[in-house]
Formats: structure tokens, C-alpha cells, sequence
């Protein structure tokens, strides 16, 4: 009965991480949307001012209630959430100077280098089965991704060094943000007053980003966005950033590194998928065969749960 209410228990927790990932998805989209009216720098300001200013009370509260743990934290959190910061930024920059075929495939880098340093930091143990469920993970999502631009389109792939060095940034960056969150959760700080700390810095460097780059008429064409406009930051804001981010590290920490890294290559495939859905496109044989192997990397993954090599004693705190 114990091993029942386990196996339902990690069962609820990958259907929540799936859940989460298909609310992650239209984050493109919609961001595309937004950027009819605004350009990518002041979106990110508007976005992450508005996190930041939803969280500030919440920040607030668990300065009262955790203060000894935050206050003593404060100065880390602070320096390491700066480089954070810098990740959209440095994506939109190698977006920009080359192809989004180069982009999607160096950025399926990003889930391997979390499990490195997931397993050097955080000491999850890393299985064989977990390994050959990542290999079955990735594969799917280099079907899904790679395949249709050499076999399908004939799509040439923009190579480019500083491309290259940017993605590297950026990849570091996606690899190492979970593991700091979840680090830093799991000595007392609650995980919205560390997300909090990340907001504020991105919507201070975009804010200086968006002036230096754009000038100040950027900033006045806020007062024109349409509410559909409004409608798109505050789902990024509110869904994506403070809810999925604060969601996604406590799946982490209940679901091992392995199987949170294989559940992140669904997102090629849901990527994907949304826009065959609303234009009623086909699907590719590419996208059933890449799902099939991205599903089966996570069921390999769970045939041995990860036995952490610590004691957390604050993986609840939010």
C-alpha cells in the first residue's frame, strides 16, 4: 500500500510537470504578439517590473516570517541573480545574429547541462536507467528538432562563433538558475523571495537595456499597449514567471534531476504541436516518432527514483 501511494505520489507529480511545461509553452507565442507593439528589451522590463511588484508584498512577508534566513542569504542572492538576469538577453542577442534552426539546436544543450551541474551541486544520484532515459529524452527532441530542418525543409544552418559564445552564456545560465533556486530553498529562504531577488534585477538591467538601446520613446509607448498587449505581459508575469518558476523547483526537487531534464524536451514537441492545433496543420511523422522516444526517456527515468544523498529540510517552503 506504501509503494501504491508512492508510485501515485511521483505519477502526480510528473502530470503536474507536464501541466506546467503546457502552460510554459505559449510563452513564444504570445511574447511574438506582444512584440507588434513593444520591442523584446521593454516587454522584458514591463514583465519582470510587474513580477517583481506583485512579489514585493509576498517578499515582504517572508522577510517577517524567514528574516533570519533571508537576511542571511541576502548579499549571496543578490550577486548571483545578476548573471541570471542577463540569460533572455543574451538569447535575443544570438536570435538575432543567426538563424532559429542554429538557436534550436544548440539550446537542446540546455537540459544536460542542468543534470551536470544538478548532479555536481545538489549530489542527486544519477542511475544508469536515469542516463539512458536522458539519451532516449534527447534523441526525441533532436528528431522533432533537427531532423525536419535536414531532411525536410533543406533549411541551411547559420553557424556563427558569437552566436555560438552567446548560446554557451545562455545555456550556463538555464543549466545552473534551478539548481541555485533550489539551493538556496533548501536553507530556509522561501523560494518566492529568491525568484523575487532575479525578477528585480531583470527589470532593472532590461529597464537600462531598453533605454540605451531604444531611447526613452520606447517607454512612452507603454501607455498605447492594447489590452490584448497588457493581457500577453501579465500572463508571462504571472503564469510563467512567478507560478511555473516557483512550481517548477519544487517538481525538481520531488522528481530527481534526470526525469525534470527529460520532461523538459516535451517542450519542442508542445511547441510545435500549439501552432498545428490552431492552424489546423499536419503532424509529422518527425513530431510522433520524437514524442514517442521524449515519453519513453521519462518512463526510463522513473523506473529507479533518485535517492537524494542529503537531508532537505525546507523543500516546502514557497
Amino acid at each position: 500500500m506504501e509503494k501504491l501511494r508512492q508510485s501515485n505520489s511521483k505519477f502526480i507529480w510528473v502530470a503536474l510537470a507536464v501541466l506546467v511545461m503546457i502552460a510554459v509553452v505559449p510563452n513564444g507565442t504570445f511574447t511574438k504578439l506582444a512584440s507588434f507593439e513593444l520591442d523584446a528589451l521593454t516587454i522584458s522590463a514591463l514583465r519582470y517590473t510587474m513580477a517583481s511588484l506583485l512579489l514585493l508584498p509576498v517578499f515582504i512577508i517572508n522577510l517577517k516570517k524567514h528574516g533570519r534566513a533571508v537576511r542571511k542569504r541576502l548579499r549571496f542572492m543578490i550577486l548571483m541573480s545578476l548573471p541570471f538576469s542577463l540569460g533572455a538577453s543574451l538569447f535575443t542577442m544570438a536570435l538575432s545574429l543567426t538563424s532559429v534552426s542554429f538557436v534550436s539546436i544548440l539550446d537542446l544543450f540546455s537540459p544536460i547541462v542542468f543534470v551536470i551541474f544538478s548532479a555536481l551541486i545538489v549530489k542527486d544520484r544519477i542511475t544508469r536507467h536515469a542516463i539512458a532515459g536522458m539519451m532516449l529524452a534527447v534523441l526525441g527532441a533532436v528528431v522533432i528538432v533537427v531532423l525536419p530542418m535536414v531532411i525536410g525543409s533543406g533549411a541551411v544552418i547559420e553557424f556563427g562563433w558569437l552566436p555560438l559564445l552567446l548560446m554557451m552564456g545562455f545555456i550556463i545560465i538555464e543549466g545552473t538558475y534551478p539548481v541555485y533556486l533550489r539551493k538556496v530553498n533548501e536553507t530556509g529562504v522561501p523560494i518566492f523571495s529568491v525568484t523575487f531577488i532575479g525578477f528585480v534585477w531583470v527589470a532593472i538591467t532590461s529597464t537600462i537595456a531598453t533605454f540605451f538601446v531604444h531611447g526613452a520613446d520606447s517607454f512612452a509607448k507603454i501607455g498605447e499597449l492594447s489590452p490584448t498587449g497588457w493581457l500577453v505581459i501579465a500572463y508571462g508575469a504571472i503564469m510563467i514567471s512567478i507560478i511555473a518558476r516557483a512550481a517548477n523547483i519544487k517538481i525538481y526537487e520531488k522528481i530527481g534531476t534526470a526525469t525534470t531534464a527529460a520532461i523538459s524536451y516535451l517542450y519542442y514537441f508542445l511547441a510545435i504541436l500549439l501552432p498545428v492545433l490552431i492552424f489546423h496543420e499536419n503532424l509529422s511523422w518527425e513530431m510522433f516518432v520524437g514524442a514517442a522516444l521524449v515519453i519513453a526517456g521519462i518512463f526510463v527515468t522513473r523506473r529507479h527514483p533518485h535517492k537524494y544523498k542529503h537531508v532537505i529540510h525546507h523543500k516546502s517552503n514557497l
